[in-house]
């Protein structure tokens, strides 16, 4: 841990952020939300617990955001950004994704900080998009995933 600290100190990266959440699809459809936080849709997640695995975070923040268990079929391609999308701010943040349903029966609702939850696919036109929604929207519509 000390190690990889001081490698990034020696890049003069002090900090960086690692969050977790799912890419829920359903009906050729890609479940985003909307929050009290960014002017942007994303999908539900959020910064990894300390103590908690990037697997149980994903599935602590699905249900903090929309009220729903799910369960996470494989780990997608994490993303990399080097500054914060709605702030600019330049520090590195590492998105982690997961394939995941939701719980059989469930169904998405807002959660204490959710304004809106959406169900979307590539002919989407309304908010914008969070870096690594606009990513997963373009790699399922090519798989043949989502509309």
């Amino acid at each position: 841990e000390s190690t990889k600290m001081a490698k990034l100190n020696q890049l003069g990266i002090t900090k960086a952020i690692v969050a977790s959440g799912p890419v829920i699809v359903k009906n050729k459809k890609m479940l985003v939300v909307l929050d009290d936080k960014d002017p942007f849709l994303k999908f539900p997640g959020g910064s990894i617990f300390k103590g908690k695995s990037l697997r149980e975070t994903c599935k602590i923040e699905t249900m903090q955001e929309v009220v729903c268990g799910i369960n996470i079929v494989h780990a997608l391609e994490p993303i990399m950004l080097w500054k914060k999308p709605h702030t600019s701010e330049k520090i590195p943040v590492v998105l982690i994704h997961w394939l995941a349903k939701l719980k059989k029966g469930q169904r998405p609702k807002k959660g204490k900080h959710t304004k809106q939850i959406f169900w979307i696919d590539s002919k989407y036109k309304g908010y914008a998009f969070a870096p690594n929604v606009k990513f997963f929207l373009k790699a399922l519509k090519k798989q043949g995933k989502i509309n």
